[in-house]
């Protein structure tokens, strides 16, 4: 039996994705001060994919759990592309889509 999916993201929308949730991880929109992964987190759930937080054991803050971006194919994966540049746009967060090779937080 043939098992035809759709294509997985690529690595360079991996790439792109992490160089945007930086950049707004830097920007520190309405003074949120969260990682890339906390935004990540956030923006999976504004693009419809389901993420949960848990407080962390220590109860300083709360841990992003579930959905993983790497499960995603090239459509939904660009439909979360989008909603990180439609927060960007709202918030007045000018985007560069220059890929960097390292996360910075």
């Amino acid at each position: 039996m043939l098992n035809i999916r759709p294509a997985r993201r690529t690595n360079d929308q991996n790439a792109l994705m992490w160089a945007l949730l930086s950049q707004i991880s830097r920007a520190k929109p309405d003074g949120r001060c969260l990682s890339p992964e906390v935004w990540k987190c956030l923006f999976m759930n504004a693009a419809g994919f389901t993420c949960t937080f848990e407080p962390s054991l220590d109860g300083s803050g709360v841990v992003p759990l579930g959905f993983k971006s790497s499960r995603l194919n090239k459509a939904e994966f660009s439909d979360l592309i989008e909603a990180i540049h439609a927060f960007a746009a709202e918030k007045g967060i000018a985007l560069s889509d220059e890929i960097h090779p390292a996360r910075a937080a």
